[in-house]
């Protein structure tokens, strides 16, 4: 299962919950980070509730740009940020942003007795933006009781109090639940992690957690992404994830994985992740050398094996040097976009196209 972020409500009011300069710089940096997450694959999902404009609209909370002007202009913020550019900003993640009652499976709910602790995460003044988050915990609680999925919230409360704030607890009921479950009241009681940027979560996130119960390619490849975010953090305390190179994942990876223990939960899972996690940034853990193949030329004995559809090259290293003496290949072509196409035996040695 992938990282889901879920949305503070009060994120996307954001002339309306600032009362400092550094209030306003954070929160546009983190919506940036939201924005481009929503857009492109950047290690996580992003979730909000649906009818967010619509409760920002109802209580004057929109932004609009005679109120983001009024805040650039109060902050002496206008020569760094543009009105436009925060206003799309917002409205591209109302947009993009998945709905957390997808996530959930339930199209309506209504917390009864529901408390946020600590109570700074709760906007103060502030009860529609209170109800919207209160309602989006209800959500992610359903999901967590549902699935057990990793959720982090990315939210505003570092501005009212809560700067040092590591995470946030929920309890209450939730009822009124439509589609109706066989129990008429789910009782919710969970913590989350709270974050103040993207880029919070992805250090703090376990890529074997993610490798470990991956049953698609798509989590295998966060998993590499986000353990090569972090290897180049302990080279570069200011590295960030889109310094990681793209890559693909071969359509037979994921089965080679599962085959030969490299997969989920595998005897060599972890050894695997973080081959592959290396190779990406160019510091391998063992030696890449070129995947030869006979040809029948006369005069040629073994070449480097070039695929014919793209001219990439074929590579591969050693996953572990125990008696399985298993391989990583992968191709890369003439831009050193780097394709992970299987494991497999030394015995066996097979690159697949």
């Amino acid at each position: 299962m992938r990282n889901i972020i879920i949305v503070d409500p009060a994120l996307c009011a954001v002339p309306s919950v600032v009362s400092e300069k550094d209030d306003v710089i954070q929160i546009v940096l983190t919506l940036r980070e939201l924005s481009k997450m929503a857009r492109v694959d950047r290690g996580a999902c992003v979730y909000c509730i649906e009818n967010l404009p619509s409760v920002l609209a109802s209580a004057n909370y929109f932004p609009l740009s005679d109120s983001i002007k009024e805040m650039l202009d109060h902050y002496d913020l206008s020569a760094v940020y543009t009105v436009e550019e925060i206003r799309r900003t917002v409205i591209s993640i109302m947009e993009r942003a998945s709905a957390i009652e997808v996530l959930s499976e339930v199209d309506f709910l209504i917390p009864y007795g529901s408390s946020i602790v600590p109570r700074e995460v709760d906007i103060p003044g502030s009860a529609v933006l209170s109800e919207a988050l209160h309602v989006l915990f209800a959500h992610a609680g359903i999901m967590i009781n549902r699935r057990g999925v990793p959720i982090g919230l990315v939210s505003a409360a570092m501005n009212f109090g809560a700067k040092d704030l590591e995470s946030v607890g929920f309890k209450g009921l939730a009822t009124d639940i439509q589609p109706p479950l066989p129990e008429n009241e789910v009782e919710l009681d969970f913590s989350l992690p709270i974050f103040r940027s993207i880029d919070g979560l992805l250090r703090s996130t376990s890529p074997s957690d993610i490798w470990n119960v991956a049953n698609a390619q798509a989590e295998v490849a966060e998993a590499i992404k986000l353990l090569a975010f972090q290897i180049l953090l302990g080279a570069n305390p200011k590295a960030c994830i889109e310094d990681v190179p793209e890559f693909s994942i071969g359509d037979d990876f994921f089965g080679s994985l599962v085959t030969w223990g490299c997969g989920p939960s595998g005897k060599f899972s972890n050894c695997t992740l973080e081959v592959c996690a290396r190779v990406l940034i160019g510091l391998p853990k063992y030696e890449v050398k070129k995947f030869l193949a006979r040809v029948s030329a006369k005069g040629q004995g073994l070449v480097h094996k070039k695929r014919t559809k793209d001219g990439a090259l074929a590579f591969r290293t050693h996953v572990s040097k125990d008696h399985e003496a298993l391989r990583l290949m992968f191709w890369r072509n003439k831009d050193n976009h780097i394709e992970f196409a299987n494991v497999g035996s030394k015995k066996e040695l097979v690159i697949a196209e």
